[in-house]
């Protein structure tokens, strides 16, 4: 009954280990002479190892890390050496250049330089705040230059408005002054509507402007 027991408790976890979709790995850490971890070597690992990794179970097995990454120093060295070392669990994410993927790993320690790891892909999330991170700045730019440009033709319209409620002051200066103002009235017209006549086609073509600065980011938006 206890073999039994057993036989059936290792059928489980064994296909509960082959079928996760997460990739788990189990590894030795290696240590140099001087007893300085320099590497690891896979023990065992699912089928998921395939899929994040390109490298399949048969070539991972017995290997070192550093061979089956192709890199000098294999990923998460230094989180594995620790965990190994204190005993406590950790979690971290990491780059794999070939394939290139992000993975958030999950360490646990499983005795005397031995370690597992369970890995999630994460790069979908990863690129997905990349091009959200790429396009807040792209909308910081717009909004920049759309502020920018956009003050343009409210500065004009402010200042042309200005000049207008300038000569309409001494308009009505004339006209309120309680003296006979056609003598005078007539003078400061001429000399003021070419000016006020240029204020208004500046306003109106500031106003022109800023609205199809505004239909512009309307359609953009």
């Amino acid at each position: 009954q206890a073999a039994a027991a057993l036989r059936e408790s290792e059928e489980k976890f064994s296909t509960l280990f082959a079928s996760m979709t997460e990739t788990v790995v189990l590894y030795d850490l290696v240590n140099d002479a001087r007893g300085q971890p320099v590497d690891y070597r896979v023990v065992d690992c699912n089928r998921a190892f395939l899929q994040q990794t390109n490298v399949a179970r048969e070539a991972a097995l017995g290997r070192l890390a550093s061979d089956v990454f192709g890199v000098p120093v294999p990923p998460g060295l230094e989180e594995y050496s620790r965990v190994v070392q204190t005993g406590e669990p950790c979690r971290f994410e990491s780059h794999l250049a070939r394939p290139d993927v992000y993975l958030a790993t999950s360490v646990v320690p499983m005795g005397r330089n031995r370690f597992a790891t369970i890995s999630s892909d994460v790069t979908a999330v990863r690129k997905a705040q990349r091009m959200l991170a790429a396009k807040n700045k792209e909308l910081e730019r717009i909004v920049y230059v759309a502020s920018h440009d956009l003050r343009s033709p409210l500065v004009n319209v402010d200042g042309y408005g200005r000049e207008l409620e300038f000569a309409l002051t001494e308009i009505i200066e004339i006209l309120e002054c309680g003296e006979p103002v056609s003598a005078r009235l007539e003078p400061k017209l001429r000399e003021l509507l070419p000016d006020m006549m240029e204020s208004l086609r500046h306003i109106r073509g500031s106003s022109k402007q800023m609205d199809g600065l505004l239909k512009g980011l309307l359609k953009l938006s």
